[in-house]
């Protein structure tokens, strides 16, 4: 099977942050910790809202039968927000998303689940 990279499968772009010690970035950045609304950047970074639209973009754009997306808790959570047309908050964790989690994803039914 051909490997190809796709840079729009990445995680969410926390800018600055990204990279930095959890503890000395919300220091630094204490109003990023709980972070509760998806329009707010990361300094130099995305949004929730960007990767979603980032996401929902690749997802209609993609033109293929069979294929193994191998990517980040984060665009996981997006594709089910995108196919379950829910609106998109902050509450991922209901999902069932975890790392190292396996997704079954229907684009022709529009569907995804957890499979392990």
């Amino acid at each position: 099977m051909e490997i190809i990279y796709d840079e729009n499968l990445r995680e969410l772009d926390k800018g600055d942050l990204t990279g930095m010690d959890k503890v000395l970035a919300y220091y630094k950045y204490p109003e990023y910790d709980n972070l509760n609304d998806i329009n707010k950047k990361y300094p130099n970074g995305e949004s929730m809202q960007d990767l979603y639209n980032r996401i929902y973009k690749y997802l209609n754009s993609i033109e293929f039968d069979d294929a193994l997306i191998v990517t980040h808790r984060g665009v996981i959570n997006m594709i089910y927000y995108i196919l379950n047309n829910i609106e998109l908050d902050m509450r991922k964790e209901r999902f069932n998303v975890s790392h190292g989690s396996v997704h079954k994803l229907d684009l022709e039914k529009r569907k995804i689940k957890r499979i392990f």
